[in-house]
């Protein structure tokens, strides 16, 4: 069952995610069940409260997505709350904002953008070489691609190759290939 979501910044053409039993289907490869869990977490944890992505992205699957609590129908009263600290790496938001702005909000890759209801567009910022970890990238524009969902995930799971002659450029952006020579060695087919 294909869920539309993307289009095309030519506005030619219309692009779908399938979901697929235990996993999802993406251009270049199928997903196990655990990259599939360990994408939607990523995604939802994003949104923890957005009850209704998650019921989309549980439906999508085919089954409860991580994160995603199915009804209790033998309970009755609210479920408790647990306090929890977490501790991430503080980004550049705004550097994250200006680069998708640049490109209006145009994957890369793909050429391809989301379009809300209220007309905003949807894109996501993706460090070549990740800030965290082992790898300890740097948080400047050099350093971040503006991608579709689809073209981030592919990203951060290593299963999409980069390359500068086929990223989409704009004036006043320019990615360093010391990153994209990084993520390809180090992340590409990495997992």
């Amino acid at each position: 069952m294909p869920l539309n979501h993307c289009n095309r910044c030519d506005a030619s053409q219309q692009s779908s995610v399938y979901g697929t039993s235990g996993g999802i289907k993406w251009a270049e490869k199928q997903l196990s069940p655990d990259e599939t869990g360990w994408l939607a977490d990523a995604y939802l944890s994003a949104f923890p409260d957005d009850t209704k992505l998650m019921r989309t992205v549980a439906e999508l699957l085919g089954s409860p997505a991580a994160g995603a609590t199915p009804a209790a129908e033998d309970i009755q009263e609210p479920p408790g709350r647990v306090e929890t600290t977490t501790y991430r790496i503080l980004r550049d938001t705004e550097l994250a904002r200006r680069i998708k702005r640049k490109h209006k909000f145009c994957c890369q890759i793909c050429g391809e953008f989301i379009e809300m209801a209220s007309k905003k567009r949807y894109a996501e910022a993706h460090h070549i070489k990740p800030l965290g970890r082992d790898h300890k990238g740097p948080d400047i524009a050099g350093n971040v691609i503006c991608l579709c969902p689809n073209h981030h995930a592919e990203c951060d799971l290593g299963v999409r190759r980069l390359s500068l002659k086929t990223l989409r450029q704009v004036e006043g952006h320019t990615v360093e290939k010391a990153f994209i020579d990084y993520h390809n060695k180090h992340i590409y087919g990495s997992r």
